[in-house]
């Protein structure tokens, strides 16, 4: 999963899975282990580590998904079957979500019914008269519940299936998404603000107005539009919607007519499944997406900007004097003659600036120099050691 994730050779997955179980850290496999992965540097080894903790991530939470499900006595193969061919954790909670819940789905009252086994053969094509179904049971009692019903079982085995949830991932692929954003109701009224109390500019609804009417293909957003629409609906200012093309539901339609017999029973559990499930799933994982792709851009923007700091010269134009001390333990008649010479020294180059190591004897140099009269004439200062 790793290789395929992170494009990488399956053999390189093998041996940096490896390192990190003998427990070799990043920079240890950076700098001593770099025939091993292929001489990559850090910064695309600490990408390769963040997929394989959510990897990690994701494998401990099918585990103890099937666990849950076992307990509740509602894993089915088909359900399990599902769960293992999830990829991420948003496909895991597509299947795994209508089942939290202690109360049962829709698809289990059915099914408690006795109505599964009507639902398989209708789907498979065998002719069902509603009419015969209808009981004095309450659910049943008449055709409309009855349809409903075995529509829900119909509509839980479609969007469970292997090949159904390969082919939404595919079709999430090639599909483009269009962002949406407009302003809530609720921003929209007046408050009443008290002259003495000071505004907060975070809420105000202004500071969103760029996207109040906004509309955007998805592989086009920006990642600062993204992070400003997601704190705009978080402060309830805007309303995000993901626009989904009618394409990949026909797409996904024609896909399911090739996969059961029944054309009535695919498109009525297909279009059930779509607007319960498969609707919201897809918007979720298009915000997933989104927000994943802007946090990440965000990082790389303050690293790069931060590094350009660190690096920049703390003291620019001006000639230092690098004071490299060695305790000094000296008569106190070679003090003075020590003064003197570095005076000269200091004098011929020019210094401006003297920097003294934070290190041993640290303030028996600067208390020496303040002595002698050279600390206020050229300022000190104290430079840390760490990392010298």
């Amino acid at each position: 999963m790793l290789s395929s994730i992170e494009g990488v050779p399956h053999d390189f997955a093998l041996r940096f899975i490896s390192l990190l179980g003998d427990g070799c850290t990043l920079p240890f496999i950076a700098r001593y282990r770099k025939e091993a992965v292929n001489h990559l540097l850090p910064d695309r080894l600490q990408e390769i580590f963040d997929s394989y903790q959510s990897i990690a991530q994701f494998k401990k939470k099918v585990k103890s998904v099937l666990e849950a499900l076992r307990k509740s006595k509602k894993l089915t193969q088909a359900i399990e079957n599902s769960i293992l061919n999830a990829k991420n954790l948003s496909e895991l909670d597509l299947v795994y979500a209508p089942l939290k819940s202690n109360s049962l789905s829709l698809a289990e009252r059915a099914r408690n019914l006795g109505l599964e086994p009507v639902a398989i053969g209708a789907l498979n094509g065998e002719y069902i008269d509603l009419q015969s179904l209808t009981v004095g049971n309450e659910e049943l009692c008449d055709v409309e519940k009855v349809e409903s019903h075995i529509t829900h079982i119909v509509a839980d085995i479609i969007y469970k299936d292997i090949r159904v949830l390969e082919q939404m991932r595919n079709l999430k692929m090639e599909t483009r998404f269009t962002l949406q954003s407009t302003r809530t109701k609720s921003s929209t009224k007046e408050v009443k603000n008290d002259e003495n109390k000071k505004v907060d500019t975070k809420s105000d609804p202004e500071t969103y107005k760029l996207y109040f009417e906004w509309k955007c293909p998805v592989q086009h957003i920006k990642s600062y539009q993204t992070l400003a629409i997601n704190r705009g609906e978080d402060e309830k200012i805007l309303s995000v919607k993901v626009l989904i093309p009618d394409w990949f539901y026909n797409k996904l339609e024609r896909f399911c007519l090739t996969l059961w017999k029944s054309s009535h029973w695919v498109r009525k559990g297909l279009g059930d499944a779509y607007n319960r499930l498969i609707k919201p799933w897809l918007s979720r994982q298009v915000r997933s997406d989104l927000t994943t792709a802007a946090q990440k851009e965000a990082i790389k923007t303050f690293t790069s900007n931060l590094e350009k700091y660190l690096l920049t010269e703390p003291i620019k134009n001006r000639r230092i004097c690098e004071a490299c001390t060695i305790y000094p333990n000296l008569r106190n008649n070679k003090f003075d003659t020590a003064a003197g010479q570095l005076k000269e020294l200091l004098k011929k180059h020019s210094v401006e600036l003297i920097g003294l190591g934070n290190g041993t004897a640290c303030r028996e140099t600067e208390a020496w120099l303040r002595n002698h009269g050279i600390s206020a004439v050229i300022p000190v200062i104290i430079v840390p050691e760490q990392g010298a």
